[in-house]
Formats: structure tokens, sequence, C-alpha cells
């Protein structure tokens, strides 16, 4: 257990430990199913809301736009061979991507639909990290024990011109995935 190998629950007993699912972020802007699809997992996406909304105050100031601006606000819970690993809510104004809340974001990631269908060059992306217990409603949607260890991530994505396309935020299970960052 110390090693990692074990794992124990009190009153249940040990049990075997499953591998973490490595991400590794030095690699570039691939996408998670690219990433996962690579790795001879199977990777699958639940889009629970696809919609335009205005933008609040905090999402206006991470995107460097008006408040009230439209921006299309996508949230998706992420698996991994069935298993839900990450939720993620992105924002991004939709003057840059007319028309998207009709793509198929179950079958194909947002980075390819924004690189491809849409031409944005994306250049660079921040983020930044920290340490959370699930909220309830989080560990719903991951179907993990509230309080749980979450990776909580803000993710800002830069065009070339320095403009912000995106801003996500993204809660991974602690339990099965680790990071390695360059």
């Amino acid at each position: 257990a110390h090693e990692g190998y074990l794992y124990r629950s009190q009153g249940r007993g040990s049990f075997v430990s499953r591998d973490k699912i490595e991400r590794n972020f030095a690699l570039g802007q691939d996408g998670f199913n690219v990433d996962i699809f690579n790795r001879g997992l199977t990777p699958r996406t639940q889009v629970i809301e696809n919609r335009i909304v205005p933008a609040d105050d905090t999402i206006a100031r991470k995107l460097n736009v008006s408040p009230e601006t439209p921006v299309w606000r996508l949230r998706r819970v992420r698996f991994v061979d069935d298993e839900p690993v990450v939720v993620v809510n992105s924002h991004i104004p939709t003057a840059f991507v007319p028309g998207v809340e009709g793509k198929d974001l179950e079958l194909r990631g947002l980075h390819d639909i924004l690189i491809k269908d849409y031409g944005l060059p994306l250049r660079r992306t921040r983020r930044v990290l920290e340490s959370i217990g699930a909220p309830d409603a989080l560990a719903r949607l991951l179907d993990i024990r509230a309080g749980s260890p979450l990776q909580y991530f803000e993710n800002t994505v830069f065009l070339e011109d320095m403009s912000v396309v995106e801003y996500s935020e993204g809660w991974y299970r602690g339990d099965r995935i680790r990071f390695t960052l360059e």
C-alpha cells in the first residue's frame, strides 16, 4: 500500500490499485480524445450543456470581453473506458464560432473543431492547477464520494494574436488521472 500497488478501505479490506492515466500537457494541444485513444483506451464524451449565454462578470474578465457578450457554454463529462474521469466547462465568445452549438461534441474534440472547422490558430494555453475536495454535484457526475480529491484546472487558450479564444475549468479525478508538466 505504501508503494501504491494496493489501497486500503476501512472495514472493506485491501484492493489492487489501478494504474493512473497519465496526461502530459507538455506535448502540445492534443485533445483528450486523441490522447486517451493513443494510450489504447476508449474515450467517450457526454455533453450535459451546450448553449449560448451572456457572459457574466467573471467569464467576461477571463475571456477579455464585455459583460453580457454572447458566449458559448459547453459542459461535458469525459470518460475513459466508460468510467467518468473529468468534468469540463468551456466558454468561447460566439464571434469566434458562429453556429457551433450544432456541432457534435460527443464524437469530436473541441480543439479539433476550433482548428479544423473554424481555422482558429491555437497558439498557447495557460493552465492553473489547484487540488480540491469534490463538491456534491461534481462527485455525483464523476461517480465518487463527496470530498474525494480532484485536480482542478483553469485553462485559458490564446490565438496567435494573443486574444483569448477559450476559458475552461476542468475537475479531474485524483484517483484516476495524473499530470506531467515540463
